[in-house]
């Protein structure tokens, strides 16, 4: 595959990082970046960590968005506050990226 037969895809998920639905894992992971697609992702953390870019490999990675600890008040507000912040970056990413097909998957329910 040349380098302009490959695509590049945008997938925004509900679910933290690391994914663990076989659909995520095997059909896009597996799948499509081993053909040589380009995938970026966006999702939260699973564990509180700072929000940074994973590369996960050469065609995949994820920009993930920041997790405080604590379930009281002040986590809960941090938490939505960087759920927003990443949710504006899939704006950002649409508007500054060159994706031919971007996916918002159960996001804003």
């Amino acid at each position: 595959m040349t380098r302009h037969d490959r695509l590049r895809f945008l997938f925004a998920a509900r679910e933290n990082y690391p994914a663990y639905r076989v659909d995520l894992t095997d059909l896009f992971s597996r799948g499509m970046a081993n053909r040589g697609h380009r995938i970026d992702w966006v999702m939260q953390s699973d564990t509180p960590s700072p929000s940074r870019l994973i590369s996960i490999s050469e065609n995949e990675r994820v920009f993930l968005g920041s997790s405080a600890k604590g379930k009281g008040i002040t986590g809960r507000l941090l938490n939505t506050l960087w759920v927003f912040l990443n949710d504006l970056r899939i704006a950002w990413l649409v508007l500054t990226g060159r994706y031919v097909f971007v996916q918002v998957r159960e996001k804003f329910c």
